[in-house]
């Protein structure tokens, strides 16, 4: 690999060799640009074959003016600009498709921008980000985290439960909205999924409010009766509980974890949490 004399250096390029029996071997150079924040802005491969794939990345601040107005600027002021808002691949300068990230600032986002549509394109030609032609997922809600409570992903509803004050995702119920699920929690049900533990009186002299993490067995029942509760919303739901249990102050798998993974009907219990499938 081989870094610029600069200040504050990035990687220019590598060059792998793969060695195959009885072939020649295969030298791939992967070159990087960036933008004036730093993000990378491009990343070519070219092997020994002489094929060339390319991805070119654009963030918020490589937007303002162009589109989303006044979006782009918001995040741009925010610092929120690592993540791309538009990726597009190519195959020897022919485009092969295009990723691209609609934000919107409503009461569903808590009025600041956050992604309500992503968008995916194969072949030649631009996103319309005024069409649902290419749209693949929208969000439709979110918590007071930040937290994506409910996307629909080609037409059908996700609601996403996140615990211990939002940082983790506790469940994922496919095919009920967050109403549906809302509707059939009592306030203490939401109240533990959001907070993942108790608070007691620590008792005498000071009267201390203790923080108590919900127990396994606690999460577990507290997921189950949601589980028998919202059975009856459609026929159709489908749950993905991702359980994980917070011991003093730090997030840890169970030790039985392998003994979580079980499938029954429409349950599944899995301890790898994922946000948002694309």
């Amino acid at each position: 690999f081989r870094l610029p004399y600069t200040y504050d250096p990035y990687l220019v390029s590598t060059t792998t060799k793969e060695y195959f029996p009885g072939a020649e071997a295969m030298v791939t150079t992967t070159a990087y640009t960036y933008n004036s924040y730093g993000l990378t802005a491009s990343k070519t491969e070219t092997d020994s074959k002489g094929d060339t794939f390319s991805e070119t990345y654009r963030y918020a601040p490589d937007l303002v003016g162009s589109e989303q107005f006044p979006l782009m600027e918001q995040l741009t002021q925010a610092h929120r600009i690592a993540e791309p808002v538009i990726v597009e691949k190519y195959l020897h300068g022919h485009k092969l498709s295009e990723y691209h990230v609609k934000y919107g600032a409503s009461e569903e986002t808590g009025y600041r921008p956050q992604p309500i549509a992503v968008y995916e394109r194969d072949g030649d030609g631009s996103i319309d980000l005024d069409a649902a032609t290419d749209r693949r997922l929208e969000m439709v809600g979110y918590d007071g985290h930040g937290k994506v409570r409910e996307y629909k992903q080609d037409g059908v509803s996700v609601t996403q439960l996140w615990g211990y004050n939002g940082e983790y995702l506790l469940a994922k119920l496919v095919n009920a909205t967050y109403a549906e699920v809302e509707a059939v929690l009592t306030d203490s049900d939401l109240t533990l999924l959001h907070q993942g533990y108790h608070f007691i009186a620590a008792g005498p002299p000071f009267w201390v409010p203790k923080v108590i993490p919900l127990t396994e067995e606690e999460m577990r029942d507290l997921l189950a009766r949601l589980r028998v509760k919202t059975v009856w919303l459609r026929g159709s739901v489908s749950y993905i509980f991702l359980l994980h249990f917070r011991h003093t102050q730090q997030l840890v798998n169970d030790p039985r974890a392998p003994k979580m993974l079980e499938k029954n009907g429409s349950l599944t219990v899995d301890t790898v949490p994922d946000c948002i499938d694309r």
